[in-house]
């Protein structure tokens, strides 16, 4: 599925117009976004928790040349299932 599937599925849900629903859904999606990079995470029962990561720099090697190149540290977003979540997917 995707956004636009979803969104559609979200206006007959709700008895909204697609414009309406995809209105909220960009809101909802602008919330979840400020909550994981200003507290670090984000927790929704029964669905999972997003936490926001920061790789280590590394030392990677082009296999081509043969050149080391350092690797900068960066911020990633990780995602872990609940258990309830993962209990219903493996039914």
């Amino acid at each position: 599925m995707n956004k636009q599937e979803l969104i559609g599925k979200l206006a007959d849900d709700l008895n909204l117009s697609k414009q309406a629903a995809k209105d909220q859904f960009e809101i909802f999606l602008g919330r979840m976004k400020e909550a994981i990079t200003e507290t670090g995470e984000l927790r929704i029962p029964d669905f999972g928790v997003f936490k926001l990561r920061t790789t280590t720099p590394r030392k990677g090697r082009n296999i081509l040349t043969g050149e080391t190149k350092e690797i900068p540290a960066t911020k990633t977003i990780k995602f872990k299932l609940s258990k309830s979540l993962k209990d219903n997917l493996n039914k």
